[in-house]
């Protein structure tokens, strides 16, 4: 079979032939099947994963999971490779799918922006997910071409691995909804009683008996009969309701990638219990994405199934798909969500403190335009994002490194436009841009960003060119024109608030060119609909059902990338990791489809490399790397437990000899986590017991420093240090110690001010600095400035004191009477 396939193949396809015969089963064994069944369970169990006894509970554990199952995938895949028999040379010819040359050139210049990162271990973590991401996709390319080699079929296990990434959503939307009403068991079941929803009492009682036993093997699982208590009790959140995913909008931008999948299944399904576990499954999700409040995955969620409904309007094969789809049975299985929705989606969250889902779908979305918005509401992400555009300028090549936007960030934080302090202060900084295209930019420079870009481009390409290739160019067009059309409009909106100015007539210029730009791109819809609807019809090919499946996996990365245009969904574990299944999906179905298409390299070129020589070193290279992630993530993780201990009493104000001796533990078992060095900064600078002289306060907070170099934070804590230092150096008469302090005191306090000018703490510095260096008539108009900012501010109180008493200068009267609340009158 194999042997009538390659000669009838193009030679750009040789290799692929000869590597597909490696992998027929042998002796029984067939590593396809076994590779299928990991993924499909990885993608199952994926959102699930949460950690309650880590600072990060939705983080690492994920990360760890990602590792683990991309790596022994790749082994088994391997290894059965290695276990063919009579086949002496590994033919390798360096011509194949454009979308790997763009996953290797992402993988090489990932590696390249981290080895000149700022802080190296920023990106630790950040590039072990990326590889294990992209050997998740190279995975699942391959199992699923395998598969249409040796069956005809590629689209069988695509549909199961569609079943696979939307089924917990039945788990993670429940318990997200249970984080919404703020239920516990008690109040639960009061809610259930007199509803038609009680039938489901027993089942929720076999749950909650069954799950228990889960105490004995989850630290943190509460040892409880009550599912809720338990679900509730575990998945802790730090902004409800996330589901199993520790933050509302987390939640809401992967249940949204999902929802084009879930309708998928409903309209696929074959007999009612599939189609009637894709309805519940589809109206949970949808319920909880109402309430998840996420406009950014809302928004991304609708862009993605208008461009859907237009292809399936526009294109004839697929508009005679979709008579298919919506029997009678179709139709009462999607009127379930709708109903539910329409009943239960304009709920508000009765629980306190809740930031937004006290309100209403509609009022939440009245907020953006509403008078009470404006800079504070949106303002921090819009600076995020401008001024990162200046970061990217500055660092174009190879970018700041991966995870060192949060290091960098201070020193551009009014490099165009000022971030409002509600979004950027001494004490808090973003970890993030609220964007992912635009993070990918500012850390792995212009090359690391376009082939990030193009990752998910190519694939959302792959995946319209599915319809046909004039199908897939008009989707393109579709989708070029929204991104235009709604840069303009918000353009219009940011500036029409006053939010965004552009330099004289530039902003013409600039609003001209996205006019221009979304002229040309619907002229180019129109005339691609057009020639679609006039071909004859005896032209149009019926879609297979593996194109259809491609098609609907596509309409949920769309909602992905897109709401990483708003958001920062993949920047954490869960979403990039079903993103890239998603992707090594799609670049098999168009293999399939299109076998000698978006091809690249060198076809003439072959290598025939010893097969097995070349087989153990890759097995070797990954073993090794497999084994190195996955020790590391543990310690990562071991460390992390220590660390939540003592932020706990961090929190609590506990700042002693316990807390330093757990923070110094933590990282002694994992000493490249800055999170861990961050915190040991705050203690340091505040601990008042006998272990540390203020010499040593100083050593400690300089390496702290050093890899966090523009932190405002630290600074600050630094600079009360050189005070303490010099003050006591000269109480001792140390002039020469004061004068080095001095010194070193006065080059922190400008760095202070370019990272903190707004901060009445950078003033105050910068004015103590000018009166220990006996400049009393500088220092005052300083420390004014600090006390105008804030009056209360006892350090800058007492220096400018000390300044007036050495200059004679008359004193600021900070008149703030205006900023307090009058007494209300009453009647005589």
């Amino acid at each position: 079979m194999h042997k009538k396939t390659t000669k009838r193949a193009s030679p750009n396809l040789q290799v692929q032939l000869h590597l597909a015969a490696d992998f027929a089963p042998l002796a029984g064994l067939n590593a396809n099947t076994l590779v299928q069944l990991l993924l499909i369970f990885f993608a199952a169990t994926l959102p699930l994963y949460f950690d309650l006894t880590v600072a990060e509970v939705s983080g690492d554990i994920r990360w760890m999971a990602t590792s683990f199952f991309a790596g022994l995938c790749g082994l088994l895949l391997l290894g059965h490779a290695l276990l063919q028999k009579n086949k002496p040379h590994l033919p390798l010819t360096p011509h194949g799918p454009l979308l790997l040359w763009v996953a290797l050139g992402l993988a090489l210049w990932a590696a390249i922006s981290l080895a000149d990162a700022i802080n190296p271990l920023r990106g630790i973590i950040l590039i072990k997910a990326l590889y294990a991401q992209l050997i998740l996709m190279l995975c699942v390319w391959w199992v699923v071409k395998q598969q249409g080699a040796q069956s005809a079929n590629p689209g069988l296990f695509a549909h199961r691995l569609l079943w696979a990434l939307a089924a917990p959503l039945a788990v993670t939307a429940f318990i997200g909804i249970l984080q919404f009403y703020g239920f516990n068991q008690t109040s639960f079941d009061a809610a259930l009683g007199g509803t038609v929803w009680v039938i489901f009492t027993p089942l929720f009682s076999l749950l909650g008996w069954l799950l228990q036993g889960l105490s004995a093997f989850i630290p943190g699982w509460p040892p409880v009969p009550g599912l809720v208590d338990q679900l509730t009790g575990f998945f802790q959140q730090s902004a409800v309701p996330g589901g199993s995913f520790a933050n509302k909008n987390l939640a809401g931008s992967y249940t949204a990638m999902m929802v084009p999948l879930m309708v998928y299944l409903l309209i696929s399904a074959k007999g009612w219990l599939a189609r009637g576990l894709a309805s519940g499954l589809l109206s949970l999700g949808l319920l909880f994405l109402v309430y998840s409040r996420a406009r950014a995955s809302w928004l991304a969620l609708m862009a993605a199934l208008l461009v859907g409904l237009v292809l399936v309007l526009a294109v004839p094969a697929l508009r005679q798909a979709a008579r298919g789809w919506f029997s009678r049975a179709t139709l009462l299985a999607l009127a379930v969500p709708v109903v539910i929705l329409g009943l239960y989606g304009g709920a508000t969250s009765p629980v306190p403190g809740a930031y937004a889902i006290d309100r209403t779908p509609a009022q939440q979305l009245a907020a953006l335009g509403s008078a009470a918005g404006g800079w504070n509401e949106y303002g921090g992400r819009l600076a995020y994002n401008l001024n990162s555009l200046v970061i990217t300028r500055d660092h174009w090549f190879n970018g700041v490194g991966l995870g060192s936007f949060f290091g960098i960030y201070p020193a551009y934080y009014n490099a165009l436009v000022t971030t409002p302090t509600n979004s950027y202060n001494v004490m808090a900084r973003p970890q993030r841009t609220h964007t992912d295209v635009m993070q990918a930019f500012t850390e792995m420079g212009l090359p690391g960003g376009v082939f990030y870009v193009l990752l998910f481009g190519v694939g959302i390409a792959m995946g319209l060119r599915l319809l046909g290739v004039q199908a897939g160019r008009l989707g393109g067009a579709i989708i070029g024109l929204g991104l235009v059309s709604t840069l303009f409009m918000l353009s219009c909106f940011l500036q029409y608030r006053g939010l965004l100015q552009l330099p004289g007539a530039w902003q013409y210029v600039y609003l001209a060119t996205l006019l221009g730009l979304m002229a040309w791109a619907g002229l180019r819809a129109w005339h691609l609909t057009m020639g679609l609807n006039h071909a004859p019809a005896a032209a149009i090919t019926p879609l297979e059902p593996a194109r259809v499946t491609g098609f609907f996996a596509t309409l949920g990365l769309l909602t992905i990338c897109l709401n990483g245009f708003l958001d920062f969904p993949m920047q954490l574990p869960t979403a990039p990791a079903a993103a890239a299944m998603l992707v090594g999906l799609l670049l098999a179905l168009h293999g399939a489809a299109y076998p000698t298409s978006w091809l690249m390299g060198w076809a003439k070129t072959t290598l025939k490399l010893p097969r097995r020589a070349t087989l153990v070193v890759a097995m070797v290279v990954l073993a090794l790397a497999w084994v190195w992630a996955l020790h590391d993530a543990y310690k990562f993780r071991q460390a992390n437990i220590i660390l939540k201990a003592a932020m706990v009493r961090i929190y609590s104000g506990m700042i002693d000899d316990y807390t330093i001796e757990l923070l110094e533990a933590a990282n002694t078992v994992y000493p490249y986590d800055p999170r861990v060095h961050e915190n040991m900064g705050v203690v340091y600078a505040n601990y008042q017991g006998p272990l540390m002289t203020t010499a040593q306060k100083i050593e400690k907070l300089e390496w702290v420093l050093a890899g966090d170099p523009w932190a405002a934070n630290h600074m600050v804590n630094l600079a009360g240090q050189y005070i303490a230092y010099i003050s006591e150096a000269r109480m001792q008469g140390d002039e020469p110690r004061a004068q080095a302090g001095l010194k070193r005191l006065q080059a922190l306090s400008q760095r202070l001010m370019r990272v903190a000018d707004f901060s009445h703490m950078a003033w105050g510095v910068l004015g103590i600095t000018n009166l220990l260096a006996n400049q009393p008539a500088a220092a005052v108009p300083l420390l004014q400035r600090a006390l105008t900012i804030e009056p209360s501010y006892a350090p800058a109180q007492q220096a400018l004191q000390t300044a007036i008493a050495l200059t004679g200068t008359a004193p600021l009267v900070v008149n703030d009477a205006a900023l307090q609340p009058r007494p209300t009158p009453t009647l005589p």
